[in-house]
């Protein structure tokens, strides 16, 4: 679901807004899964390592919007993330109108009743994945939204044009 005024939030892929008696309109976007794309970029590095610098980084950041319960339990036994990714960062979103959650009949039988259960399952799917040898990705539960209100002028899939106050970046060193 989307709000359609901005479209800058709101997005969900769950059905549970309208229950919740939340506006919004329902969109059929394409979707791959993220397992696989990390796999085919896996020996993607840009830059390139050079001399005797380490090789770069991956860093990811993660804001699934409560469909997380499902993408990063398939990031991590598929060996896509721990392979793939050096750090990744993100929220898992446990308030209460993402549940209950059912994916028995989608999704390896997953099914989360209420936000308790489903803040459980990720603290425990974050503790197996950064307790395993096999893993090298660093997870950390933040969230970062320094983004959300930085006056960038974008442009809108329909066309519309949303400006605001430039955000002052700093002057390149000469």
């Amino acid at each position: 679901m989307h709000d359609s005024g901005s479209m800058e939030f709101g997005f969900n892929s769950l059905r549970t807004w309208n229950q919740r008696g939340m506006q919004g309109e329902a969109e059929v976007v394409p979707v791959i899964r993220l397992a696989d794309f990390l796999e085919e970029i896996r020996d993607r590095r840009i830059p390139r390592p050079f001399g005797t610098y380490d090789r770069p980084k991956v860093v990811m950041k993660m804001d699934a919007e409560g469909m997380e319960y499902i993408i990063l339990p398939d990031l991590v036994t598929s060996g896509a993330l721990c392979s793939t990714v050096d750090f990744c960062f993100g929220e898992f979103h446990p308030q209460e109108f993402y549940f209950p959650q059912d994916h028995r009949k989608t999704h390896g039988g997953l099914f989360l009743q209420n936000a308790t259960e489903g803040k459980a399952f990720g603290h425990s799917l974050v503790r197996a994945m950064t307790s395993s040898r096999h893993c090298k990705t660093t997870y950390s539960m933040a969230d970062d939204e320094s983004y959300l209100k930085d006056k960038e002028v974008f442009i809108l899939p329909n066309g519309r044009v949303v400006e605001g106050e430039p955000v002052p970046y700093p002057e390149p060193e000469t």
